[in-house]
């Protein structure tokens, strides 16, 4: 089987549930195909997963340089696909959305291997509007997103999550970041890669949420872009008024 997703750990993540959770039959063997030098190949490989790069981009929703080198990878995307599989010769693949799913995707179906799409997101992207097209099945994370897609092949499961989350114990998990039990924890993320403008509020706001006498916590997911520009900022604010 191959899964197939990236750009975002929305994409990512809810493959690798998948994965995990098949690969508990000894029978089937598992390949994740996402970006070549994208962000998920740490992601992937962390979880134990086999991961092979294809060339990808997104499509540009301007003019500018990018409508031309989109095409460029749309072609080399396609051929790395064709010759992956041929080489791994799945018998099905599983798309988690992403425009990296898409040349994947399209040369399973060119060559009969059925497949299927996850779409996570309440609103469907162009890429995955793209895959629908010529997936055997869709199952979506939202009751409301099975009205953007053909009825007879769509089918709302939820958004598969890893076990891990599910099992974690929440003593352990504040222990593992040093925080105090009984205190307010906030978690504030932007997603997987973090979003900057999110960030730049938290941290405005940090200063106010540490001047009332209920003591509050903070975990930051800020991605990498952001991260240390927000600990040189957090830094240099007094201790007392956040953890």
């Amino acid at each position: 089987m191959i899964i197939t997703g990236g750009g975002t750990g929305g994409h990512v993540f809810p493959g690798v549930a998948v994965a995990k959770e098949l690969m508990k039959d000894p029978k089937i063997e598992i390949l994740f195909v996402g970006k070549k030098g994208g962000a998920e190949l740490k992601w992937v490989t962390d979880a134990g997963l086999m991961f092979q790069g294809v060339r990808a981009s997104g499509f540009p929703r301007g003019l500018s340089l990018r409508l031309f080198t989109f095409w460029i990878d749309l072609v080399g995307g396609l051929l790395d696909a064709a010759k992956l599989m041929k080489e791994y010769n799945p018998s099905v693949v599983f798309a988690t959305g992403g425009y990296v799913s898409v040349p994947v995707s399209l040369v399973a179906a060119l060559k009969g291997i059925p497949v299927a799409l996850l779409e996570p997101n309440v609103v469907p992207g162009l890429a995955a509007r793209v895959l629908a097209l010529f997936s055997k099945k869709v199952f979506v994370g939202f009751e409301e997103t099975t009205k953007s897609f053909s009825k007879g092949r769509t089918e709302w499961t939820g958004i598969p999550v890893r076990e891990e989350i599910k099992t974690t114990d929440k003593t352990a998990g504040l222990k593992a970041f040093g925080m105090v039990p009984g205190a307010t924890t906030l978690l504030m993320m932007g997603g997987s890669q973090g979003a900057h403008v999110l960030n730049q509020y938290m941290t405005d706001s940090l200063e106010q949420l540490g001047m009332g006498s209920h003591p509050v916590q903070v975990i930051m997911m800020t991605g990498w872009t952001d991260y240390q520009t927000i600990v040189d900022r957090l830094e240099k604010m007094p201790r007392s008024r956040w953890s």
